[in-house]
């Protein structure tokens, strides 16, 4: 099933391997107009520390847990692709050549999603892909990453070229939706440019 060769090869460069990481420190606040020496001196010491603790980071030893949708799904209705399936809109915003907009119109019809068996998706780097249905079962302690879902993909004639709909949520507030242009040279699919429908 080519899209399970999709996510098997898209899923770790999406969720993105800054979650095998502890969170650092937050960035310094700027210094404020009435700061005296001393806070400037706090400032540049706690800013050296900073940039020291960004290249020296901890490995999260917790579990890394992410909730596969367990099937395709069909785009979600709050999606509106058409005004990027035009083709000055496209060549003006998009380094991807045009024929992705015909595999754009394509994605844009599928209105059924299709099942998908998460026990394929082996390529999964640090992170444990479970069902929703399955997390009442793990056990504590583990890292919630979040939950993320593919839609069904839609391939051109040679199934050389791919578009897909991917979102990640982490909470309520930390979340995004993309479209990928997908293009596969030998048995690799590379992403080759995408376009964000939405954050939070």
């Amino acid at each position: 099933m080519e899209e399970i060769e999709i996510i098997n090869q898209t899923l770790v460069e999406l969720l993105s391997e800054d979650w095998y990481y502890e969170k650092g420190s937050p960035p310094p606040k700027p210094l404020s107009i009435n700061a005296t020496k001393i806070d400037s001196a706090k400032y540049i010491q706690y800013l050296s520390e900073y940039e020291i603790s960004k290249t020296n980071k901890k490995i999260d030893t917790s579990r890394l847990i992410v909730i596969l949708k367990d099937s395709l799904i069909a785009i979600p209705s709050r999606i509106k692709l058409g005004y990027i399936a035009d083709i000055k809109y496209f060549k003006t915003n998009y380094s991807a050549d045009t024929s992705f907009i015909s595999l754009i119109k394509k994605l844009k019809s599928f209105t059924v999603g299709k099942p998908l068996n998460t026990s394929e998706i082996k390529n999964i780097g640090r992170f444990d892909i479970i069902k929703l249905t399955d997390l009442e079962h793990i056990k504590k302690p583990y890292g919630k990453i979040g939950y993320i879902r593919y839609s069904k993909v839609a391939f051109d004639s040679s199934h050389r070229r791919a578009c897909v709909y991917f979102d990640f949520n982490h909470t309520t507030l930390f979340g995004y939706g993309t479209i990928l242009f997908l293009e596969k040279s030998g048995t690799k699919w590379t992403i080759i440019g995408q376009f964000g429908q939405w954050v939070s």
